[in-house]
């Protein structure tokens, strides 16, 4: 449940995952190893498409996840320390598709045509068409825009805020 108590999206069960570097290792390098490990093996892959096939927003704990770090609203330590979903990213106005040059893009990931890829700004349908169809570890996102927001994450958004003595990110 979404709450302003903790936005950030679960933490994974750190037992075990920090062993004891192994005799002549560098304690320092064998630490930065396991935290990148760490973050790696628990990024999210989120599918973009629902079971039906049809493509999807990613669920408002990710949305939430997303504005509470980008927007300073959660302690940098703790950020640090959480992987984040990656899957969203709510921007100021959706840019033009880089693909179709016509439509609004939803996405911004990879495209992939043939045997050639880039990074590249996609509306739906050319997301569709040659995009990964996963959201986060991937490195795709959906984009959306700060209306877009549900009333659940802005209340929690507001509350959070609020705590911090600055105004709502709607205003």
């Amino acid at each position: 449940m979404m709450n302003a108590d903790d936005p950030l999206l679960p933490a994974p069960d750190p037992s075990g995952w920090m062993a004891t570097p192994p005799a002549g290792e560098d304690a320092v390098e064998h630490s930065v190893t396991a935290a990148m490990d760490y973050m790696n093996f628990h990024a999210i892959a989120w599918p973009a498409r629902d079971s039906a096939g049809r493509l999807v927003a990613p669920p408002d704990e990710h949305v939430l996840d997303q504005l509470a770090r980008t927007e300073g609203l959660v302690a940098e330590e703790e950020s640090l320390i959480r992987p984040a979903a990656g899957t969203v990213a709510v921007v100021a106005e959706l840019p033009i598709c880089d693909i179709c040059d016509q439509e609004r893009a939803r996405y911004d990931g990879i495209a992939s045509v043939g045997n050639k890829s880039a990074t590249a700004f996609s509306c739906p349908a050319c997301y569709d068409r040659y995009g990964s169809g996963t959201l986060g570890a991937t490195g795709d996102c959906y984009l959306m825009t700060l209306p877009e927001v549900s009333p659940a994450v802005r209340a929690v958004c507001d509350e959070l805020t609020k705590r911090h003595g600055r105004a709502s990110l709607w205003a």
